[in-house]
């Protein structure tokens, strides 16, 4: 099994199809992610893992523009490898 990020999935389903994060947000919210970074994480294409820090960041982000609990926020899921 490969753990992979919904982030794009989550945004689609909040009616946002393109997302191009502002300095504010990479810096203060995201804890100094790097535009790069956050492509690679919203395409699922990086090739390093999601850190804690990361998945907590996301989650804090996500939780606040969807009005929930950041705990509830279901941003990783498995996805079977063949």
């Amino acid at each position: 099994m490969e753990i992979r990020n919904r982030l794009q999935e989550i945004l689609l389903e909040m009616g946002i199809k393109t997302m191009v994060p502002t300095d504010e947000l990479l810096t203060n919210k995201l804890g100094g992610m790097t535009m790069i970074r956050f492509n690679q994480l919203l395409n699922n294409s990086s090739k390093t893992e999601l850190s804690v820090a990361e998945v907590g960041r996301l989650k804090r982000w996500l939780g606040g523009v969807l009005n929930q609990d950041p705990n509830t926020v279901k941003l990783l899921e498995e996805e079977a490898t063949v």
